[in-house]
C-alpha cells in the first residue's frame, strides 16, 4: 500500500535539494524515501547537540567528570520528555 507525504518547506531549500539530487542522479522522492528507510533501519540517527556543551557525558574521561557535571547530567536523565523540551 502506498501513501503520500506532504509538508511545507522553504522554496529555495526545495529547489537546492532538487538540483543537488539531480546532479547525483537521483530524484528528490527517492532520496527522501531512502532517508525514511535509513532512519527506520537505524542507519541514521537524529539528536540534539548543545553548542554550549558539545560533549555528552559518555564522551568524557572519568577524570573529567566533576561532581557538578555529574549532578547536571543526572538532572537531565531524570527529566520527562515534556520537562526537557520546556527547560
Amino acid at each position: 500500500m502506498k501513501t503520500q507525504v506532504s509538508f511545507i518547506t522553504n522554496a529555495a531549500l526545495k529547489q537546492a535539494a532538487l538540483q543537488k539530487a539531480k546532479r547525483q542522479g537521483i530524484t528528490l522522492k527517492a532520496f527522501l524515501n531512502f532517508c525514511l528507510q535509513s532512519f527506520l533501519d537505524n542507519k541514521i540517527e537524529l539528536g540534539i547537540v548543545s553548542k554550549e556543551e558539545p560533549l555528552i557525558l559518555e564522551q568524557l574521561d572519568e577524570s573529567e567528570i566533576t561532581p557538578e557535571l555529574a549532578a547536571e547530567a543526572k538532572k537531565y536523565y531524570e527529566m520527562s520528555k515534556e520537562e526537557f523540551i520546556n527547560s
